[in-house]
């Protein structure tokens, strides 16, 4: 049984690529165009190795004291030497907090205006001011900043050519299955 399924299964995967894969092709014009209209993606960008304090919104004025009073108190143990992802651990209410707030590499598009805004003024090491955002008040502190240089045209033409590959691939396989259906014959016998 297991040969005879090995056997279909060879048998399927040659007529597909002799009715579907066979059939695509990609040309040079195309990768050539597609990385001038998306030459955005290919440049060099900058990415940020960040960690963050989160402290969520008050909902009462008492709450708003203790936001105040623990703002300071975290900036305070930050002058005093206390290192931030400790800080992080114990203040956070992100679910990075056990992590010591670690954020990880992110680029400088993925972040929201008001931080990008601040993060690309920061140096390694420095921590921002109380930034407020959607989910909270945070304290972002930058541990590192790389450069991550572009893709020229040669070196992104394999990956190009692979996405337009799949793509047309998936679309002849789709208009095969479709044929395949118009020409059959089916007959329902009740």
């Amino acid at each position: 049984d297991y040969k005879d399924w090995i056997k279909i299964q060879l048998l399927k995967s040659k007529l597909i690529g002799l009715q579907v894969q066979s059939k695509v092709t990609v040309t040079d014009e195309e990768i050539r165009k597609y990385y001038q209209a998306h030459i955005d993606e290919y440049k060099g960008y900058t990415e940020y190795y960040l960690r963050h304090i989160l402290l969520p919104f008050p909902s009462t004025d008492e709450d708003k004291k203790r936001l105040i009073y623990v703002q300071q108190e975290i900036l305070r143990l930050l002058k005093e030497g206390i290192s931030f992802p400790e800080l992080a651990q114990k203040y956070s209410q992100a679910p990075t907090a056990k992590d010591g707030g670690d954020l990880g590499w992110i680029k400088a598009r993925e972040l929201t205006p008001g931080i990008r805004n601040i993060v690309i003024l920061l140096q390694p090491g420095e921590i921002s001011p109380w930034i407020k955002t959607h989910s909270g008040f945070q304290l972002i502190q930058l541990e590192k900043r790389r450069k991550v240089p572009g893709k020229t045209f040669s070196e992104a033409k394999e990956e190009i050519y692979k996405l337009f590959y799949q793509q047309k691939m998936e679309e002849r396989y789709r208009q095969w299955l479709t044929q395949l259906r118009e020409k059959a014959y089916i007959k329902i016998l009740l």
